[in-house]
């Protein structure tokens, strides 16, 4: 009789060590922990591996009940302005004619200066870029869209004021915001889309 109980516990010991200490249900299924160590990918900027073609060998899956946890009262809706920021840039590129993208995201604003190799950046690239995004930023934010250089490099400047923790005043972001509205309006080539924004063509 003994002779089975020992490898009975042992199955039972080895079941348990695989088990994570204090992990609960909370009601929640998803599939932002896709390794052993479940540490999470940033649902705007993963660094998963390109798709095959010839089936959905990897999805986002996310389920929830209700708010039956203990911080059910907090606001815990988050996603990284960074990381946002760089796929646009990096999907902005891909257009033909744009050759550098500067992204500035704050809390409710996204604002896009963009550079062409071969001069002017066209109306509809513009728009293009706009779209992109669109595609990416939640509903409620404002998307600007700017050729001008000065624009950009301060752009520029802001992004890299960040990194050093310098953080930028309201005045000076809502007057960097009004000087990407001045130009003109661009009524072609206007997307479908809800979200409010503006469009500088003065990239001469």
């Amino acid at each position: 009789m003994k002779r089975w109980l020992i490898p009975l516990m042992v199955l039972s010991l080895a079941l348990s060590a695989c088990s994570t200490p204090g992990e609960t249900d909370d009601n929640k299924e998803e599939s932002l922990n896709p390794n052993a160590r479940r540490e999470g990918y940033d649902f705007v900027n993963n660094q998963g591996h390109i798709p095959r073609t010839d089936r959905y060998d990897e999805i986002g899956f996310s389920r929830q009940q209700g708010n039956k946890g203990s911080n059910s009262g907090q606001n815990d809706v988050y996603f990284s302005r960074s990381a946002l920021a760089k796929q646009i840039s990096n999907l902005s590129t891909r257009l033909p004619q744009v050759d550098d993208a500067t992204v500035v995201v704050t809390d409710d604003k996204v604002l896009i200066g963009v550079k062409s190799g071969k001069g002017k950046v066209s109306d509809k690239i513009l728009h293009e870029v706009r779209r992109t995004a669109w595609s990416l930023t939640p509903r409620y934010y404002r998307v600007y869209v700017t050729g001008d250089p000065e624009v950009r490099n301060q752009l520029n400047r802001i992004g890299k004021g960040s990194q050093q923790h310098i953080r930028m005043t309201d005045d000076r972001m809502e007057g960097l915001v009004e000087r990407m509205k001045r130009g003109n309006p661009m009524n072609k080539h206007i997307p479908d889309h809800p979200s409010p924004g503006t469009v500088d063509n003065r990239n001469d």
